[in-house]
């Protein structure tokens, strides 16, 4: 083999690594989307017409085990006067990304 075709080589492994990673890491950015998507609208549920939610921000993942995660999100929430936070967690199967728990706690 001789010089260029061993960069080119390189190049294409390289590139190819690249776009795996990228689509794994899609693939959690949509997952994120999704549960966050289903936090906020379980929170809005629960907590009625009364209260406002503003914002939420995405805390992050944990790994559970071989098969399950927990993502936990933080939503800003109002009612009123009161401002206050609902942290929400969702526990899903990674493989077949099905919903197993979720819980809401809320901190003032």
């Amino acid at each position: 083999m001789n010089k260029k075709s061993t960069v080119a080589s390189l190049f294409i492994a390289t590139l190819l690594i690249t776009m795996i990673g990228n689509v794994a890491f899609a693939q959690e950015s949509n997952d994120y989307e999704k549960w966050g998507r289903i936090a906020v609208e379980v929170a809005k549920e629960s907590y009625g017409a009364d209260v406002e939610f503003q914002d939420y921000t995405y805390v992050g993942r944990e790994e559970l085990s071989e098969k399950e995660a927990k993502d936990t999100f933080k939503l800003v929430a109002s009612n009123g006067q009161d401002k206050f936070e609902v942290v929400v967690t969702l526990v899903f199967d990674k493989k077949t990304k099905l919903l197993k728990q979720l819980s809401l706690e809320e901190k003032r």
